[in-house]
Order: C-alpha cells, then structure tokens, then sequence
C-alpha cells in the first residue's frame, strides 16, 4: 500500500515537471482567482461596514424604519 502510494507521488511529479508550461499557467490562475476572490470578498465587507457605520452616525437603529417619498 506505502509503495504503491510512493509511486503514484513520484509519477504525479513527473507529469507535472515535464508540463512545466502547463503547470506554471495552472498554478498563475489560480494565485490570480484566489487574489481576486480575496478582494471581492474584502470588498463587499468594508461596504458593509461603510453602510453600517453611516446608518449608525444617525441613529439608525436596527428595528427603524426609513421611508423615502418617490
């Protein structure tokens, strides 16, 4: 079970390092997805804070209501 386990490593690392292209553009696309998902992520939770924090400056509070004429 260990050898076996040890041969399928060693051959899952050659197939990489003989696709070095392939493996180097799989690698750049996924530092870039995870960078970008990062951002969004952090972005959408400093907005929230922004409008929580805007709310909170007017004493807003949770259970008010606001009505706007339209």
């Amino acid at each position: 079970m260990k050898n076996s386990f040890l041969q399928f490593l060693k051959d899952i690392l050659k197939e990489l390092f003989s696709n070095k292209v392939n493996s180097f553009f799989m690698f750049l696309a996924l530092t870039i997805s995870l960078i970008a998902l990062n951002t969004i992520y952090s972005l959408g939770l400093s907005a929230k804070k922004q409008v929580l924090d805007s709310l909170a400056s007017v004493q807003f509070g949770k259970d008010a209501m606001l009505i706007l004429a339209g």
